[in-house]
């Protein structure tokens, strides 16, 4: 009998018939406390119910395989790099199917000039590292190598066109009048994943790099990369399209998108970008002249046990010339309910943005974001408040002594702490955007 109606029984490996997050069916999630912290391993649970749990200090990617060569054509290799390890057999969840594809679904050619638009990479120049594992993938326009690697090209035509994706062209809503172009050049991989019994959301994570920044900004030569997924979950912007990877204003990754951070400050195409995260991040990887992301964070929410298509593509749109490459990586199953997005700890184009993102997905208990990525938040003094001080504690003495250093004017006046911890019991949907 399946007690827990999960459609387990203990015959069939259930080793925990009263709850239905655990079956041979889920995945193991490392369990965090009510700050978003890694409870200690041997309070983790063995949700997949193979004997084991994922620990913390165990959580390792399936990319360290000298099999995931940079010139792989192997598609399941490319999800691999992306962290996403698992084959679905027996009914058990994982990669159902993977392929490459172009832009509009059809067969990527298969020819030597398409091959190099993805690659899969130990990082990208030398201040860019994989966010887990010691591999990611690469798409690009152009080549997906680094200076120095074999068949890496600053600028490369590879000589193809296709039609475009379902709801493309759109109009940019940063840019208005201009509609994107038709797609040169594409790359995609198409995965079909069976979703575990006990996923509630996955998240991962994407870098882009153009070579339009800074000459070409608001045109319909601009390049775009889409996330698709579906079935589509609702929010998916551009409308029509099924893009699950898009700024607060629903622009997908392109030069146009308001995460654009990783630049010199400048004001170009009649915008002006304040850069925050400088051009470290630009070095030795071919676009030092240009501009690009930091990592941004996608979450989408997910059916228990269902069927879904992923693709991740981006294309040269309207020519084949000056190229943009994408970066995915760190793919992970959530046993929480996500909300769809695309966030950014460093930026968000917009004033104030960086640290209502940060702040946010510290609230969510997002360990990606906002504890490897703490030092950009925390270099905006507005911040640098006792409630992400807080946040961050996890022992008394911690947070007695972030009060103790807040109480001693730094800084004078918080409006966010001033409002999570007044009175009411506020929180960060009824306090609002309030960092300046």
């Amino acid at each position: 009998m399946d007690d827990d109606g999960d459609g387990f029984t203990e015959l069939q490996g259930d080793c925990n018939d009263c709850d239905p997050n655990i079956n041979p069916g889920a995945v193991d999630i490392i369990s965090v406390d009510g700050n978003g912290k890694p409870l200690p391993d041997n309070q983790q649970v063995d949700e997949d119910c193979d004997g084991t749990a994922l620990l913390p200090s165990t959580d390792i990617s399936c990319d360290n395989d000298s099999a995931l060569a940079l010139a792989s054509t192997d598609p399941i290799h490319a999800a691999r790099a992306m962290d996403i390890c698992k084959l679905a057999q027996n009914g058990s969840w994982g990669i159902v199917s993977a392929k490459w594809i172009q832009a509009d679904g059809t067969a990527l050619p298969s020819t030597a000039n398409a091959a190099l638009g993805h690659g899969i990479l130990p990082g990208f120049g030398p201040n860019v590292a994989p966010e887990r594992g010691v591999r990611l993938l690469g798409l690009s326009s152009g080549t997906a190598r680094r200076p120095g690697d074999p068949g890496y090209q600053s600028s490369f035509s590879k000589g193809y066109s296709s039609s475009y994706p379902a709801g493309v062209p759109f109009p940019s809503t940063s840019c208005p009048g201009v509609n994107t172009g038709t797609p040169f050049d594409s790359i995609g991989l198409e995965l079909q994943l069976k979703v575990p019994t006990n996923a509630k959301s996955f998240t991962f994570k994407t870098k882009f790099y153009t070579s339009e920044f800074p000459g070409f900004i608001c045109s319909t030569y601009n390049d775009i990369f889409l996330a698709t997924m579906n079935p589509p979950p609702a929010g998916a912007s551009p409308t029509g399209t099924s893009n699950i990877a898009f700024d607060a204003t629903g622009e997908p990754l392109s030069v146009n998108n308001a995460f654009l951070d990783v630049c010199s400050p400048q004001t170009a195409g009649g915008k002006t970008f304040s850069c925050p995260a400088g051009t470290a991040q630009l070095q030795g990887t071919g676009f030092e002249t240009h501009g690009g992301t930091t990592y941004v964070t996608t979450t989408a929410p997910v059916v228990s046990g269902s069927t879904i298509t992923l693709r991740f593509m981006v294309w040269d749109s309207g020519d084949g010339i000056l190229d943009s490459t994408v970066l995915l990586d760190d793919f992970r199953w959530s046993a929480e309910a996500g909300q769809l997005g695309t966030r950014s700890c460093t930026s968000g184009g917009i004033p104030g943005e960086a640290c209502n993102e940060c702040i946010a997905a510290s609230i969510l208990g997002d360990q990606g974001c906002c504890n490897t990525e703490w030092q950009a938040c925390l270099g905006n003094t507005a911040c640098q408040n006792l409630y992400t001080c807080m946040n961050l504690c996890t022992t008394t003495t911690c947070k007695t002594n972030c009060q103790n250093t807040y109480a001693a004017g730094k800084p004078q006046y918080d409006p966010l702490s001033a409002c999570l911890f007044g009175t009411g019991g506020a929180n960060v949907g009824s306090c609002g955007k309030v960092c300046p």
